[in-house]
């Protein structure tokens, strides 16, 4: 995916996360602490792969990857539109990998656990984990909790 000014024309459309109405000027982006300062980029691009593995009852994703990245930060001028920590002329960057297994334990019920890993690099240099569990019912075909 390539987006050309993502402020206004990937996430700028509608009414933003924050209940305001969008503008090419305001700062678009949803509330996120990870790419909320790169509101200012000309470009956002996202490079991903994946794959998965069912044996059985079991699957397993492993090949989950993706980069992405947000070029030319600070080239986009208005209000909100200020890089936090000063960024600005370069491009932010994102390396993100997962691995994530789930298994049918009955045809009602599936478990699950995952593993996320970020890596910023470029105009901020951060790391975040992520570790998530769970259980998935199911009540009907259409139904679950």
């Amino acid at each position: 995916m390539n987006a050309k000014d993502p402020n206004f024309s990937f996430w700028g459309n509608n009414a933003n996360s924050r209940g305001t109405t969008a503008t090419p000027t305001a700062n678009n982006f949803p509330a996120s602490r990870v790419i909320s300062g790169y509101a200012s980029a000309h470009t956002y691009q996202v490079i991903l792969a994946g794959g998965a593995y069912t044996f059985g009852a079991a699957t397993f994703g492993a090949t989950t990857y993706s980069n992405t990245q947000f070029k030319d930060v600070g080239s986009e001028a208005g209000a909100g539109l200020i890089p936090t920590g000063g960024y600005t002329g370069g491009t932010g960057k994102f390396h993100n990998a997962t691995i994530n297994f789930k298994y049918q334990l009955t045809p009602a019920l599936l478990v699950g656990a995952a593993y996320d890993y970020t890596k910023s690099y470029g105009l901020g240099d951060a790391k975040y984990h992520q570790s998530t569990i769970g259980v998935d019912y199911f009540l009907s075909k259409r139904t679950d909790v």
